[in-house]
């Protein structure tokens, strides 16, 4: 009797064991898709950015901003 306890307190801190893993693997992806959210929000701005300044460069060569 004593070693159906023993192997049900193993295999329980085994699934604690477990589950920490998962929580650790999951936070990880989390982490890295973070990241990778910001290196691609980063590099849209970078775009938008040369955007912005393309389109004020054709303003200017039209002749200026029109005023309001």
């Amino acid at each position: 009797m004593e070693y159906v306890g023993l192997a049900a307190a193993v295999y329980g801190a085994y699934t604690q064991y477990s589950a920490g893993q998962d929580a650790e693997d999951l936070a990880q992806q989390n982490r890295d898709a973070a990241y990778q959210a910001a290196l691609d929000n980063e590099a849209i701005a970078a775009r938008n950015a040369l955007i912005a300044e393309q389109e004020a460069q054709a303003v200017t060569k039209r002749g200026g901003v029109a005023c309001e």
